[in-house]
């Protein structure tokens, strides 16, 4: 009996130490070689970025006029593609580890990842995730999502149009839900 209750608590603390909430203030990350901050607002949305992201901070204008670009979406600013959208979340599926995909599944939430698109070379120059921090997200440690945004930078690119490329970069938002 002893072993059985001892087996339990242990199960327990394995459980809470696994739900570790990473995201409950703003804070900086520093971490094995890149710096990652983390801003939380007071409807606890957290925002998720880079450091060393080129856009994060930019408006995004038109290079030839300077024009701030007001958002439409309307506005198709890149070349049609059918292999983005499934490649982008096969990359997060296979980061997430099982344990948080189960919480994920369990208690529900989205996450929303913001691309900057460097409207030259259709490369993504910037991901920035954003997630409430009191749903399963935010059990995801920095580790994982520097890995997400590795690959994405690999792996992914797109192709701007005519109206693309009038701007400085090009903003996309995606919003997961991991299978």
């Amino acid at each position: 009996m002893k072993h059985l209750l001892l087996f339990f608590f242990v199960l327990l603390n394995i459980s809470a130490t696994a739900q570790i909430n990473y995201y409950e203030v703003t804070k900086t990350f520093n971490e094995n070689g890149y710096i990652y901050q983390c801003k939380v607002d007071r409807a606890k949305m957290v925002t998720l970025y880079n450091k060393e992201n080129e856009f994060v901070h930019v408006d995004q204008t038109n290079q030839t006029t300077g024009e701030q670009m007001h958002i439409d979406y309307k506005t198709n600013q890149l070349e049609d593609d059918h292999w983005t959208n499934a490649k982008l979340l096969s990359i997060v599926d296979k980061a997430i580890p099982d344990e948080e995909r189960l919480l994920i599944k369990k208690n529900g939430g989205l996450l929303t990842i913001l691309l900057n698109i460097n409207s030259n070379t259709g490369k993504v120059a910037d991901v920035v995730y954003n997630f409430v921090n009191f749903r399963a997200y935010a059990t995801i440690p920095v580790s994982v999502y520097r890995q997400i945004e590795i690959e994405i930078k690999e792996k992914i690119w797109f192709v701007p149009n005519q109206e693309g490329k009038k701007w400085n970069y090009i903003c996309l938002f995606y919003t997961i839900n991991p299978q």
